[in-house]
This record gives C-alpha cells, structure tokens and sequence, in this order.
C-alpha cells in the first residue's frame, strides 16, 4: 500500500519525465511568436520596408522573453524544489515542436 502522505526526498520530482515535457511543450506554444517573426523575416528577404524591422524586433523582443522563461523554467524552478535538472534541460529539444507543427500544418 502507498502512502500518499509521504514528503519527497530531495532530488525526486513528481510526474517522472511528463511534468518537463509538458512545461516544455508550453514554452514551446510561446515561441511561435519568435518563431513567426523569423519566418517571416527569413522567407520575405526583398522586402526592405519597416515590415522587416518590426519582425526582427518582435523577434529579439519575445525570444528574450523566451529564454528568460526557459531559463526559470528548466533551471530554477528545478533547483528550488531540489528536482534533478537533467530532465529539464533535457527537455528543452521540445521547445520548437509546437511551431513546427503548426508550420507543417499550414497554420503559419
């Protein structure tokens, strides 16, 4: 029988590899916006007008955003819990799925 009343010891996160995949996937959802900007910059190259400054600004500006999320995401909240971070980091990689899924769907 499991006792669920059971405090974690340091270093065991719930949810195995499901809760940084998950988290992942979600920042995943936020970097469509960088992700748009630089599509759009890198497949409109003649286009010399504000339009190209505005989606390299939107760009920088939300992938900074971007990574300061991944950055407490996948490195301090991990470390404030006493979490292994390796599953965290690791999980990174999914962090362009949602916006190439929504590439190949034809969403963008």
């Amino acid at each position: 029988m499991h006792n669920t009343d059971a405090v974690r010891s340091p270093g065991q996160a719930t949810g195995g590899l499901w809760a940084p995949a998950v988290a992942n996937l979600l920042l995943g959802v936020v970097a469509i916006v960088p992700g748009w900007c630089l599509w759009w910059w890198a497949t409109h190259p003649t286009t010399p007008s504000h339009r190209a400054a505005e989606a390299l600004l939107g760009a920088a500006g939300s992938g900074a955003l971007l990574l300061a999320l991944a950055f407490v995401v996948d490195v301090l909240m991990p470390r404030q819990e006493a979490w292994r971070i390796q599953p965290w980091l690791g999980m990174t990689v999914l962090i362009p799925v949602p916006f190439a899924l929504a590439l190949a769907v034809g969403w963008i």
